[in-house]
């Protein structure tokens, strides 16, 4: 069990949130649009999996779904991460988080989004 949440649903209760405020924003659902990718969270102890699909009725779902990109870590990563105490290429290098692009994904597509998460780190904080 992860030290800061204890079971999926309440994981699933805070990232969703996250979720569903960064796809509120008009600039990162339209980016992920253009860009033509739907992104998977997938979180460990406790486990939790939620999707980011800018063109479904509700961008934001719990559980299983198809993903042309895959984040995969622990739940206690994943709230250093928000809270800004990582260092994302360090940690992908060191595997504290790993990313899994579909083959018809570009990858420079995917850098691009980086920045959309930004606002996550603002976000985040009033969640916890």
């Amino acid at each position: 069990m992860g030290v800061v949440y204890q079971t999926g649903e309440q994981l699933a209760g805070v990232v969703s949130e996250l979720g569903r405020r960064l796809m509120e924003m008009t600039e990162i659902r339209d980016a992920l649009k253009a860009a033509g990718v739907t992104i998977r969270f997938e979180l460990t102890d406790p486990d939790c999996k939620v999707l980011l699909d800018p063109h479904a009725e509700q961008p934001v779902q719990v559980g299983d779904g198809e993903a042309d990109v895959t984040l995969r870590m622990s739940s206690d990563f994943m709230h250093d991460f928000w809270l800004g105490k990582t260092d994302i290429i360090k940690s992908i290098g060191n595997g504290d988080i790993v990313i899994n692009v579909e083959p018809h994904v570009e990858t420079v597509k995917i850098v691009d989004l980086l920045p959309l998460l930004l606002p996550g780190l603002d976000i985040y904080p009033t969640l916890i």
